[in-house]
């Protein structure tokens, strides 16, 4: 059981590799009881993760509405407790200031990133063509305009259905699902990019490899 909870939280996570993902939802897919557990699992992850958030928020406020009036500071009558509350409240400001400005930078260097490697096939594949089946050509175009929408977590999973397979409509697709999760920040997109960058017959080995050097 603790395997599979730890296999449940590494996926939620992001943790896995590329293939490792792919193969835990084929595994969903094919057995119903698994996925339940797993819906199970994910329902309760989010209760508690909404409870803590809720918890810290109300933890928060309260050590707000309890800080130390000046005048007690300055005459030595406020308690130990009291005087050492200022400077934790100012300590923990200090370091939620600090963690939003390197969220920022990161986010800033994400979305660089994206736009700076996001181009889609300058083939027409909406009129088809020889290089595309019907199935990943319809699976690209809608990935494309959810990308155009700003809807990068659908053109994810798009990008990942048309991503199967070892032709070139499929790396292509691999490397655009690799930049949406890079757009989301998510663990695996460095994974995905390594994958790319080692495979010869991917068009975008050589911007995968550029593309991690900047990473």
């Amino acid at each position: 059981m603790s395997e599979l909870y730890s296999k449940f939280e590494a996926y939620l996570h992001q943790e896995l590799s590329p293939a490792e993902m792919k193969a835990f939802e084929r595994e969903l897919e094919s057995n119903s009881e698994l996925k339940a557990d797993f819906e199970l699992h994910k329902s309760i992850q989010m209760a508690v993760d909404t409870q803590v958030r809720a918890e810290s928020l109300e933890t928060i406020k309260n050590l707000k509405s309890s800080s130390v009036p000046y005048a007690g500071l300055n005459d030595g009558t406020g308690t130990g407790s009291r005087k050492f509350l200022i400077p934790v409240l100012l300590g923990l400001i200090l370091l939620g200031l600090t963690l939003l400005f390197m969220s920022k930078n990161s986010k800033v260097d994400k979305d660089e990133l994206f736009l700076a490697y996001y181009t889609p096939p300058s083939m027409n594949i909406e009129r088809g063509g020889a290089n595309h089946s019907p199935i990943v050509r319809t699976f690209s175009i809608n990935a494309h305009k959810m990308v155009g929408l700003e809807k990068y977590e659908a053109a994810e999973g798009k990008f990942r259905e048309c991503g199967k397979g070892g032709n070139i409509e499929a790396r292509e697709c691999q490397w655009f699902e690799a930049l949406c999760a890079l757009k989301l920040g998510r663990r695996a997109a460095k994974e995905m990019f390594k994958e790319i960058s080692l495979d010869s017959k991917n068009p975008y080995q050589d911007k995968a490899k550029e593309i991690l050097k900047k990473m």
